[in-house]
């Protein structure tokens, strides 16, 4: 049982990567990010942060929550030495860019002003894709704490208000 929830997990996390990447696609081909590269390390450096701090609210990243971030495409971690250093540089970014996630990341903030330019709904689909992958971590290690839910809920107003203040509607969210 463990193994196919791992599976169904590892599916909506690949799912939601390939939304992304397919935002990403239409913003390089519309000039917005030089480079696919270059749009997917700004993610890459957000979504490392937006998932570490949801794996750690409850005070502990357990292997489940790791094993998921990995599967969200930050690898790297092959062996316990890197498995504990990466948690060990997860809790210093955690300490020290504690704000980083008040403000939307500037890839949004770009497919948001896209989406006013040319009637796209990039921006929406980015912000369910970053909320979905961060419910899909807070449930990795089968245990979903309130600091985890309410950071979430804070999380998801703040995605709502940027997307209804930009003008760019936010599509219905399955659950």
């Amino acid at each position: 049982m463990l193994e196919s929830f791992r599976r169904r997990m590892a599916d909506d996390l690949e799912a939601r990567g390939r939304a992304i990447d397919a935002a990403g696609a239409d913003l390089v081909d519309a000039g917005v990010y030089f480079s696919a590269d270059a749009y997917r390390r700004e993610v890459a450096a957000y979504t490392a942060h937006l998932l570490a701090t949801v794996a750690a609210m409850d005070g502990d990243i357990s292997p489940d929550e790791m094993l998921s971030m990995l599967f969200a495409g930050l690898g790297g971690v092959s062996t316990a030495e890197e498995y504990f250093g990466a948690i060990e540089g997860m809790r210093h970014e955690l300490t020290h860019r504690s704000e980083a996630l008040d403000d939307p990341p500037l890839f949004l903030e770009r497919a948001a002003n896209h989406d006013l330019a040319h009637g796209t709904t990039l921006a929406a689909a980015l912000a369910e894709a970053l909320l979905g992958m961060a419910e899909t971590v807070m449930v990795a290690d089968l245990a979903a704490d309130a600091s985890e839910r309410l950071f979430l809920l804070g999380y998801r107003h703040r995605l709502d208000a940027f997307l209804r203040e930009r003008g760019v509607a936010a599509g219905p969210r399955p659950r």
